[in-house]
């Protein structure tokens, strides 16, 4: 990306909000502006860099555009650190260290250390240690250049020793983040376990856990929180649901009890709600998720693309609610609304995220017996980059685009289709019971000219192997039970859902 092109990009992420505020910080200004008419340039979308510097050339011909596009940039960042500057508790330190160093220059020192002080004191209360250790060792620094007026040597070991308990505190805190993010990169990238051997490759992350726990000599809230995400984390990917909604709460308590937390970290916040649901909906307690869907949408998104996160959730368990219902017609509703307000601004979603709503929808199509657009939605994901997306998600897209094939009786198609997915899904050592039963029934299915033992035997098998823990996850998605039956009653898959839908409820 050139270095317009990303300035251009700056430009255009700008919420409302933030584009009012540039203005009026440009009016308070002085000089020539000619890095704003460059910006408004650049706001109208309208142009690209070429014709933007033949314009700029035409109205300033002695201006040079390279200086104007740096100016802007520095402005644009300027004015955003303004607008963001109160808005987090990091921040808010960050301003105060800047302070308590320009008050120290300007020999202003009762005033600079009643302001490290209470820096200090707001470091500790939201447990930002390093921001801590940073003010304290500053308030060393002062008192040794000060030749340490009003200090005795008790007083300095005492400030010592609480830097270096902090430290202590730090450190382990800093393990247990680093066993959260590992245990969540796995199970963002691979999904549920799909075997004990890969619930065995968890417990070390688990052993390691409950050694920072016993070891750790300082409990604060965020280690709590640390912990009950970690736990809860872990039985959602190992499939204990139950427990893991119950630790999910408590988390959600916590949050509630300690309001800075969701101020503080609001991405942690929305993973907590976004995990509540994945449990109720595998729990099959759908009469649950509207709450929950709701506490989503109340969170107040510190930024633009935080808020787009949040609308992208909220679309996304709609859509996913509408599909376990079996209304597939309220889902369509609310995937062309999603198309209108988010899909061009796709850019700020994780691809992990974004190809699991393009699942859903392909589902919801699928329903609706509307074929080719659900193939649409199922090739959109095959053709992003594999190590962006977890491994269930990806892999039920590829079955998923084998069994609309089936529909579609493009049969030529799947007699390469299926030795192709079957070659790539061994050659990953993904190919699990599902995935293989299924890919072994197409191949005879096909071959045999669609012939009903076959039909028959693979809905016999399948209901057998969904009674595996570790296999039922997949029912979840795609409900391969209710689409063999379809086939050999001659009702439709939607039908069936919403007659099963209807059984439960009752």
């Amino acid at each position: 990306m050139s270095s317009f092109t990303a300035l251009q990009a700056l430009v255009h992420s700008l919420s409302k909000a933030e584009k009012r505020y540039f203005k009026l910080f440009c009016d308070l200004q002085t000089g020539n502006k000619i890095y704003f008419c460059l910006y408004q340039l650049l706001e109208k979308k309208e142009y690209g860099p070429e014709e933007i510097t033949t314009i700029m050339s035409k109205k300033y011909p002695e201006a040079v555009i390279e200086t104007a596009r740096k100016h802007l940039y520095r402005m644009l960042m300027k004015s955003l650190r303004s607008f963001e500057s109160d808005k987090a508790i990091e921040n808010r330190l960050m301003q105060r260290i800047q302070d308590i160093k320009i008050l120290f220059n300007k020999g202003l020192l009762e005033l600079c250390f009643g302001e490290l002080e209470r820096a200090m004191e707001l470091a500790l209360k939201y447990e930002k240690f390093s921001y801590y250790l940073i003010l304290a060792r500053l308030e060393l620094q002062y008192l040794t250049l000060l030749e340490f007026p009003d200090t005795d040597e008790n007083a300095l070991i005492t400030k010592q020793e609480k830097i270096n308990q902090v430290l202590h505190q730090e450190q382990w805190i800093n393990r247990h983040f680093t066993l959260d993010e590992v245990l969540l990169h796995r199970y963002l990238h691979n999904g549920p376990v799909r075997s004990q051997l890969e619930i065995n490759k968890l417990n070390d992350l688990l052993l390691e856990e409950f050694q920072v726990i016993s070891n750790k000599h300082h409990h604060s809230i965020l280690s709590k929180k640390l912990h009950l995400h970690f736990q809860s984390t872990y039985f959602l990917m190992t499939g204990n649901h139950p427990e893991s909604l119950h630790l999910f709460k408590q988390l959600l308590v916590l949050f509630q009890a300690h309001q800075h937390l969701l101020l503080d970290s609001p991405l942690y916040y929305i993973y907590l709600i976004n995990g509540i649901l994945t449990d109720l909906r595998s729990m099959r307690q759908h009469r649950e998720m509207p709450y929950f869907i709701d506490c989503l949408r109340r969170i107040e998104p510190a930024s633009e693309s935080l808020a787009l996160f949040i609308q992208h959730l909220l679309y996304l368990h709609q859509i996913i609610l509408a599909l376990d219902l079996g209304n597939y017609a309220q889902g369509e509703i609310l995937i062309q609304t999603y198309k209108k307000e988010i899909l061009n601004k796709v850019k700020v979603i994780p691809p992990n995220a974004d190809a699991t709503i393009h699942l859903a929808m392909a589902l919801i199509y699928f329903g609706l017996h509307q074929f080719p657009t659900a193939l649409h939605h199922v090739n959109y994901v095959l053709h992003q980059s594999s190590k962006y997306i977890s491994h269930q998600v990806y892999s039920l897209c590829r079955i998923l685009r084998l069994i609309i094939q089936v529909e579609l009786k493009n049969d030529d198609y799947l007699y390469y289709e299926l030795r192709s997915v079957e070659r790539k899904l061994k050659a990953e050592e993904k190919l699990f019971k599902t995935e293989k039963l299924t890919i072994q029934f197409l191949k005879k299915w096909i071959a045999s000219n669609r012939a009903p033992k076959h039909l028959e035997l693979f809905f016999r098998n399948v209901k057998e192997i969904m009674q595996d823990p570790y296999e039922n996850q997949l029912l979840t998605w795609f409900d391969f039970i209710s689409w063999t039956e379809a086939k050999l009653t001659r009702q439709t898959y939607a039908q069936l859902i919403q007659a099963k839908n209807k059984e439960m409820v009752c």
